[in-house]
């Protein structure tokens, strides 16, 4: 935020007719751009699409305000999360998210089988500072994220630490899910063209969102998720099922 100049002094510039803006800029500290081109002569329509844009806008929004807390899983066709799944393409794709969040979260019984990294070697990256959420705080310190210079490794099983960080990835399987059902804004699902057989979703997790947004990282498939939610026009907010 801040980093970017204000589009508005580019679009007057190049003087076109009119402008239609989906929805206004929610962030103050970047207010005035409406104003800025009607000084121009230049017509401006607000309003057109907002709800979409407000949709798009929701990531934004959310971390404008408080946390926003995103879920990444990998998982074949047939839905199994066991053992190594994603290509080197997608895993270049996750360190390069693990480069901009605040903090990535993963269970303690992953770190205790797996024994990650959790860096962003894939991309040269900034590897993120971690929290282990598990009641158990005994762990092996060689396990290799323990190794990274320069990061904070947070061990707790309270989930209200979450609030103090700003962007939050968390790594995990559907026990993990399970337990920040309530805290998830979205879901990244990277589905690789396998089946396999494996560890599949818990009969008890009941969690409805809907598709935001579909893409491919070579063969295989990135879905973004969000929770489900209806839009009052009149207050411009939105509120969850």
């Amino acid at each position: 935020m801040g980093k970017t100049p204000a589009c508005a002094n580019l679009i007057k510039e190049l003087k076109p007719n009119k402008v239609v803006i989906a929805h206004k800029d929610i962030n103050k500290e970047a207010s005035g751009g409406i104003e800025t081109l009607q000084k121009e002569n230049i017509e401006v329509s607000l309003g057109c699409m907002e709800k979409e844009a407000y949709e798009l806008l929701y990531p934004f929004i959310k971390w404008k305000s408080g946390s926003f807390i995103f879920y990444k899983m990998a998982q074949t066709l047939n839905g199994s999360i066991d053992g190594s799944i994603s290509s080197n393409q997608t895993k270049a794709y996750v360190h390069t998210l693990r480069d901009k969040i605040d903090l990535l979260l993963i269970g303690g019984n992953t770190v205790r089988t797996d024994k990650p990294t959790l860096d962003a070697r894939y991309i040269a990256g900034r590897a993120p500072n971690i929290m282990i959420y598990t009641k158990n705080k005994v762990f092996d310190t060689n396990i290799p994220l323990f190794k990274i210079p320069n990061r904070e490794v947070i061990i707790s099983d309270d989930l209200f630490k979450l609030l103090d960080y700003k962007f939050i990835m968390v790594e995990g399987t559907y026990n993990l899910m399970n337990k920040l059902k309530d805290k998830i804004d979205y879901i990244i699902l990277l589905v690789s063209p396998k089946i396999r057989n494996g560890m599949n979703a818990l009969n008890e997790i009941d969690m409805d969102f809907e598709i935001v947004h579909e893409n491919y990282i070579g063969e295989e498939k990135i879905i973004y998720l969000k929770k489900k939610y209806f839009y009052l026009q009149k207050k411009k907010k939105f509120f969850f099922i």
